[in-house]
This record gives C-alpha cells, structure tokens and sequence, in this order.
C-alpha cells in the first residue's frame, strides 16, 4: 500500500487503489484512523501536482495534443512566454521528482516507511503547490500575454517562504530567456514576434492599445522622397506597445530601446554609407569597424544576463545606457560628416519654411498664372515644373531637386479647391540621407507640412496685396481712399505678420538650435534640440492644438484648433475676399454702387472684429518674448486699438 501511495504522487491519473483507500469502509481495514487524515492530506499534495502537470502538459514545450483538444480555442493561450513560463513550472518541480524518487529508494531499502515519514518529506510542497495554482489560476482568468507575465510575476515575487522564493525565481529566469532574446534581435535591427508579445510592436498594434489616433504609417512614409522605401517602413512600423511593457520598466528606458532598435535598423539598411565598400573619409572607415564589433560587444553584455544574480532591472538599464551611449556617438559622428546634418537643417529651413523668399515670390508669381479648378496628377506635375523652372531662375536648381510636390490623396475629393486652397491638397517631399530618418521622422515631416502650407499661404497673401497695390498705382484710382486705405491696413498687418514669423520666431528658433547641435556629439540630444526647435515654432506659430476640458466625449478630452490660429485663417480668408473683390474689373476704377459699398463695409466691420478678438487672445498668450513683439509691432501706438475702442 505504501509503495502504491508513493508511485500516485507523480501519475498523471489517481490510481484506483488510492480513490478504494479514501473510502472510510476500505480505509478503517487496512489504515489507522490517525493515518486516514494523513493519507488525505498527501492525497491532496498529489492531486495539486497533477493540475499544475495538466497545465505543463498543455503550454509546455512537451505538449500532450490530447490535452489541447480538451481546452476551448477561445480560451487557449499561445505564445512562447506561456510556453516559458509552463517550462520554467516544470522546472520547479524538479525538486518533487527527486523528493518522490528518494521516497521510493527508501521505501525499498526499509519497507517499514510510514505515512507520517511520507506526508513529512512532502509537507514542504505544499505551499509551493498552491501558490504555482495561484499563479496559473491568475494567468488563465487574467488572459494574460507575452510581457504581461513577466509584469505579473513581478508582482508575486515577494515572500517570505524559502522555498516560494526559490520556485518564483525559477519561473522568472525561464520566462526572462524569451524576454531576452526578443531584446538582443531588436538590438540587432530584427525582431521575430509572432504572437505579438514584445514591448516592441507593430505601429499599428500600439496604435489600437493605446486607443488614440496615430499617423498611419504608410501614409506617413509617402511624405519621404527617397529610393530607399524598405528603411522607411522597417524604421517607422515600430514603436512602444505600453500595455505590454512591464510596469518597472520606466517609459524612458523603453524609448532607449526603441531607438537602438531603430539606428541599427539604420545602420545595417543599404543606403547607410557604413555597408559601402568605399567611404567618403577616413573617420567612416574607422566607424565601420565599430559596426562591425556593435554584436560582438551584444552578444557579451546579454550573455551577463543569464546569470541569476545579474537579472534585475539595474542591470537591464546600465546595459542599454552603454550600448545607446556608442551607437548615439557612432551616429552624431556619422549624420555631422558624411549625411552633413548642418546642411540639410538648413535646407529644411530654406523650403518647408520659407527661408529662401526669392524663390517663392517667383513660384507664387507664376503660380498665379495656373489656372487650377480642381487638383490631380497632372496639375501636381504643373506646379512642380513652376516650382523647379523657379528655381533655375534664381539660379537655386540644385537644392530644389530634393523637393517636390506630391498629391495628398486623402484629401482630395471632387468639390472646387478655393473653399482650402491649392496647398491644403499638396505634400512637400524630400530625399532625406540616412541616418537623418531618424530625426526628419514621419510624423516630423507632417508638422513640417502644417507649417509650409501656413507660411506659403501668407506669403502668397502678401503677394496678391502686393499686385493690388501696383494695380491701383497703374490704374491711378482715384475717389477710393477707403478702399486704398483699407488694403494698407491689411499689408500693414500681414507684413509685421510675416516679419515676426520669420525674423522673431524662425530666424531666432533656428539660431538656438544650431548652437545647442554644434556644442554635442550625442545623437540623442541633436534628436531632442530639434524636437525642441520643432514643438517652439508650432507653438509660437500657433499651431500647437488646445484641450477644452470642459467638453468631452468617450471619456477624452476635446482637441480643438488654436483659437489664435483660427482668428488668423479668418483674416487670411478675409484678406483673399478683399483682393479679388478690388481686382474685379472693370467698375473698381469707378464710383462704388449700393452693392459694393454694402460689401465693402462689411469687410471693414469683420476685419475690426477680428482684429479686436486677435490682440484680447494674443494679449492673454504674452507670456513669450516673440508673441509681446508681435503686438508691439501690430498695434504699434495703439492705432488699432484707437480705431477699434472708437468704431465701438
């Protein structure tokens, strides 16, 4: 009997004499009633080790398929954490194996082994048992997935039991091995993440955890202009999963590792001047050769890692600061010489905002030569031959080959462009060399259109009320000095308008960054000064949206439109009316009728509304040194607010 209750505490079924001895008629003939408790407890021992083995036999690396038949599709579990975390189970219950196996031995050697020498050696199993129940119990209810389970282990890992303590660790190590390898692939530039179990995911897959919306990722790629599409996608379709990056990994390190995991992606992509067999200077040479021995250094720094003692989350971070810290070096050296990261700022500066004024007072002037109704490809291949042919007229060609308009079809539709305006339909490309994708990302590149499609819409602004003013010069009006007088009213602000763009907010911003990139060799801090350089003129170009708390809906905040950008637009709105009511021949050169004198009061009357609504916004938004030199410059003596305190 004893030997039979020994060999049931590791089958996978309850034999059959063990369920006749539970039965109290059979169990008082053969046991001593102070045993039949005892017998009962090492029963319940056994029948614990066999549902944690039911759960190994069906997440384990040796699956029983008979098993898996009986588990609902809808309820199974997959992924190779589960399968590390059953295997890691099993690995606790090594222990119970040999514990079960010197039983046997002893009981061979001395039959006489009592219940009591048996429920001894096991009691210790006990909790161990039920807390690995626990933890199965919690996964499978939990559906937990991927790094989920590490999260959670984490959270049960404190106890005061010796032996928990030990089995805990066991199951973290092996669930580690996964975590680990994924980490060492995206290192690499590669991950191999089939059940979507990594921190580091798919764009789209963060997109939907993080329910918020996201630039789609090859919408957002079509804004590069570069032969090298395949970087682009395998840079820019990943990014943090945050409902599977375990809680004590702060969000900081994460994004180390996202962007490690990106400049190898870089750095191993064809256009990367490293894989060449010919360098452009002798400092790329020797870069190439750091390149070379980045994996070799990987490999010995994660092979640290699989030492028990070394796996804790310090350990985790001083490895990914050390391995940032070379690839942050490797990449300034590489983006400052050989892509000529000075340059191409400035080229950024030059095009998307309007740094080179020549050139785009020549492409608005021809550009209004276009007759354009509605846009398609072919009107997009028109204004790109405007835009290089004006280009070659200010002798600039070479630099503009780099850009070019492209067709934002997910804006298009079939209604009449002069409700947005021609460039609200355009996207403005560029050849970008690698490894600036990094910093010149899509979602950069989109901000940088929002940008361009204000800037060019005020210099075309100004130059259309430039053309009214040498219309009215050439027709000599006379009789009208409302109308002339009101359209320097409106040159006066959309000049001091583009000056504080230019002057107090471009210029300026971009001089600020420039200093802080030449004082840096870290990758990592010329990403961040443009970032700051970036987020600045959205902001004191108004463009920064605003939250309305106050309004809500599916439990989110309302974004709205910048209220000081909105009165703008307005202005620009009102300021393209005006120019095509006075260039309107042939009856402006004439005494105005009933029609236009109602028309032209009502412009008067909207635009000293909305100047008054204009300087109370932009009064309250002072705090910025630009934004006070705007109103100075705008309301220059008080004049407006004169006029505006006496029209009211």
């Amino acid at each position: 009997m004893i030997h039979d209750v020994i060999l049931s505490l590791i089958t996978e079924k309850e034999p059959q004499i063990i369920r006749e001895l539970l039965n109290e008629d059979i169990s008082s003939q053969y046991i001593h009633p102070a045993e039949i408790k005892i017998l009962k407890d090492i029963v319940k021992i056994a029948n614990q080790f066999r549902d944690i083995k039911k759960f190994i036999l069906i997440y384990g690396t040796d699956q029983d398929e008979l098993a898996i038949e009986k588990i609902d599709p809808e309820n199974r579990l997959v992924g190779f954490y589960i399968r590390q975390f059953a295997n890691g189970i099993d690995n606790v219950l090594e222990n119970y194996y040999y514990a079960v196996t010197q039983l046997e031995r002893k009981f061979l050697i001395k039959p006489t082994v009592s219940l009591m020498f048996i429920f001894h050696e096991l009691e210790k199993f006990r909790p161990v048992f039920e807390f690995l129940q626990k933890l199965i119990s919690g996964i499978e209810t939990q559906k937990l997935h991927g790094c989920q389970i590490l999260e959670y282990l984490e959270d049960n890992s404190m106890h005061g039991n010796k032996h928990i303590q030990e089995a805990i660790q066991t199951i973290q190590k092996s669930v580690y091995s996964i975590f680990i390898q994924q980490l060492y692939q995206w290192l690499n530039g590669k991950l191999i993440d089939k059940y979507e179990e990594f921190f580091i995911s798919n764009a789209d897959v963060c997109a939907s955890s993080e329910k918020k919306p996201v630039y789609s990722t090859q919408s957002s790629v079509n804004t590069f202009h570069s032969s090298d599409h395949s970087l682009l996608i395998g840079l820019w379709q990943y990014d943090i999963n945050f409902d599977m990056l375990p809680h004590y990994f702060p969000k900081s390190w994460a994004e180390k590792v996202l962007f490690i995991g990106r400049t190898v992606l870089t750095l191993n992509s064809k256009s990367n001047p490293l894989n060449n067999k010919t360098f452009s200077s002798p400092e790329l040479t020797a870069l190439c050769h750091d390149n070379i021995e980045y994996e070799k250094k990987l490999y010995e720094k994660f092979h640290q890692l699989q030492q028990p003692n070394k796996l804790t989350i310090l350990t985790f971070e001083l490895i990914i600061d050390e391995i940032k810290l070379n690839v942050t070096e490797l990449l300034s050296n590489l983006a400052i010489k050989d892509a000529d990261l000075i340059k191409q700022l400035e080229l950024f500066k030059d095009f998307y905002l309007l740094g080179r004024g020549e050139l785009f007072y020549e492409f608005i002037g021809q550009l209004n030569q276009l007759y354009v109704k509605s846009v398609t490809d072919h009107t997009v291949r028109d204004i790109n031959r405007l835009f290089h042919a004006s280009a070659v007229s200010v002798n600039y060609q070479d630099c503009a080959e780099l850009f070019q308009f492209e067709l934002n079809k997910n804006e298009v539709d079939e209604s009449i462009i002069e409700s947005r305006g021609l460039f609200q339909y355009l996207t403005l490309t560029y050849k970008i060399k690698s490894p600036l994708h990094l910093i010149f990302s899509p979602k950069v590149l989109i901000k940088y259109n929002e940008l361009f499609r204000f800037l060019i819409r005020v210099r075309k602004i100004q130059y259309d009320l430039q053309m009214l003013w040498c219309y009215h010069r050439e027709k000599k009006i006379q009789g009208k000095n409302d109308i002339v007088q009101f359209r320097n009213k409106l040159m006066f602000l959309i000049n001091n308008l583009m000056y504080y763009l230019h002057v107090d907010v471009l210029e300026s911003q971009f001089s600020i960054m420039m200093d802080k990139i030449k004082e840096t060799k870290d990758f990592e801090k010329i990403i961040r000064a443009h970032s700051c350089f970036q987020a600045n003129i959205l902001s004191l170009c108004f463009h920064l949206e605003t939250i309305n708390p106050m309004v809500k809906s599916m439990q989110t905040s309302l974004v709205m439109e910048n209220p000081v950008l909105a009165v703008f637009k307005k202005i620009f709105k009102l300021c393209e009316e005006f120019t095509a009511f006075a260039l309107t021949p042939p009856k402006k050169t004439e005494e105005f009728d009933e029609y236009d004198k109602l028309t032209f009061t009502n412009f008067e009357d909207v635009f000293g509304s909305l100047v008054d609504e204009l300087f109370r916004m932009l009064s309250t938004n002072s705090a910025a040194v630009a934004i006070t030199q705007l109103l100075l410059r705008l309301d220059f003596n008080y004049w407006f607010s004169t006029k505006n305190t006496t029209r009211d």
